[in-house]
């Protein structure tokens, strides 16, 4: 992971290492395999070029942050509307057990003392997009640039404050640049 450029099998290496954390035989039952966004993953990488730990603590930070996006994706899958059947209410309940059980994966991947200062970024940016989610489905304000910077969080927060801890500012730019275009 030394190069400025990522060869594919970087890319593969990670994904692969995402799906053997995260496969879980029963959970897939429930929500499907869990898809891996490749940007993610450059963006990571990118971040990570010029942070200085090991190998496999850099690779351990990156699948943790993928854990987190997956949870997030999970959880979009969650029905808010009132459920009529009991089958529908347990497929809710079990959908929304899935994104809590990728959540609790990510925190067990950087609950060692070298992670500890990355995973208050972590924790703090899942804080800050939940409640940027809540605010949007909400509607607390109808100002239209307060809309945008909120889904701008919610769609490039977690990646910014990643990047932003490392000093990655152009990084964190370009994180909102890319995931933010069509908002």
């Amino acid at each position: 992971m030394t190069d400025q450029i990522f060869r594919e099998a970087d890319i593969e290496r990670i994904e692969m290492l995402f799906r053997s954390k995260a496969s879980h035989q029963y959970v897939s039952t429930i929500t499907g395999e869990m898809s891996v966004n490749k940007s993610m993953i450059y963006f990571l990488l990118d971040i990570m070029q010029q942070v200085e730990l090991d190998s496999l603590r850099k690779e351990e930070q990156i699948v943790a942050a993928l854990m987190v996006n997956g949870a997030f994706d999970t959880h979009e899958h969650v029905q808010i509307a009132p459920v009529q059947s009991a089958l529908h209410k347990k497929k809710r309940q079990l959908t929304i057990l899935a994104g809590d059980y990728h959540w609790s994966l990510y925190y067990s991947m950087l609950a060692h003392q070298i992670h500890a200062p990355i995973l208050k970024v972590f924790s703090s940016s899942i804080q800050q997009i939940n409640e940027e989610k809540m605010r949007l489905h909400l509607a607390e304000s109808t100002d239209r640039n307060d809309f945008i910077n909120r889904l701008e969080t919610v769609e490039s927060g977690f990646l910014q404050n990643i990047a932003s801890y490392y000093g990655q500012k152009k990084t964190a730019e370009a994180a909102n640049t890319f995931f933010c275009s069509n908002v």
